[in-house]
């Protein structure tokens, strides 16, 4: 399991490098946002908190919606022409990377939910573990409004994938 989890993220960090992502620097952004805004409200960390039951469901229901993309992103793929294959790749290792992101985000919240009642909300640590966790869910929302788009765009506009991938300008 680490020999392959280690293999993907390798694959998945050379694939599109991190600071083109679109999608990281927005939730980095509401990262800072949400810390900025934790500093002048820190009562608001305690109103997330009691939340956080609504939140692990949620998460849990898109990690399902995941998971259910990403068997249907297999199994069309599999009937895709030779020349979709490489982006097809790409799609299925991006949507892993979503996969892995939606467990982290689960595992976060469970265990902020268990230690935040022993964090004071005015210190350092406490804004910053409540502003990962911000983060945490705009990357991941991001991630996954992407994926839909995706498809959207793929059953839209197949000659244009199928262009693109070929390297070939269609109008």
């Amino acid at each position: 399991m680490y020999y392959e989890l280690g293999y993907f993220l390798r694959r998945i960090i050379t694939q599109k490098p991190f600071w083109k992502d679109g999608d990281l620097w927005t939730a980095v952004i509401s990262g800072v946002l949400s810390y900025v805004w934790f500093l002048y409200d820190p009562s608001s960390m305690d109103k997330i908190r009691q939340h956080f039951r609504d939140l692990l469901s949620a998460i849990s229901i898109i990690f399902g919606f995941s998971l259910t993309g990403l068997l249907f992103y297999i199994q069309t793929s599999s009937s895709w022409q030779k020349e979709v294959a490489r982006i097809a790749d790409k799609i299925v290792d991006r949507h892993v990377w979503t996969i892995i992101c939606l467990l982290f985000l689960i595992g976060y919240v469970i265990v902020l939910w268990s230690i935040g009642i022993y964090i004071d909300h005015r210190c350092i640590l406490g804004r910053s573990l409540y502003s990962v966790l911000t983060l945490s869910v705009v990357y991941s929302g991001c991630q996954i409004l992407n994926h839909s788009l995706t498809i959207w765009w793929f059953f839209r506009k197949r000659d244009d994938l199928k262009a693109f991938a070929s390297g070939v300008d269609h109008e």
